[in-house]
């Protein structure tokens, strides 16, 4: 799925590849340290790798711009309903 932004930027979404696995983490803690200025200061725990979210199962889909990830979600597919387990933008 492609779709414009208002700066005319398009936004693709799709599975994660592979080598999107190794920027998840790196793109959660971003979008995480946007909290600590609303927050406080949370403590959170560490950021689980890509290989980590695939392993626990659901899937995840990224947000890329001009060839760069910059964002993802992670569903899990339990019994019964999905759940959102995160979603995550690049602040940048």
């Amino acid at each position: 799925m492609s779709e414009s932004r208002g700066s005319g930027e398009a936004v693709s979404i799709g599975p994660a590849t592979p080598a999107d696995l190794r920027l998840l983490a790196d793109i959660e803690r971003a979008a995480d340290a946007l909290f600590d200025t609303i927050l406080g200061g949370i403590c959170w725990d560490e950021s689980p790798t890509g290989v980590q979210r695939a392993a626990d199962g659901g899937f995840i889909l990224t947000a890329v711009v001009a060839g760069v990830v910059i964002g993802f979600s992670h569903v899990l597919e339990p019994p019964g309903d999905p759940h959102l387990e995160q979603l995550a933008v690049h602040p940048r």
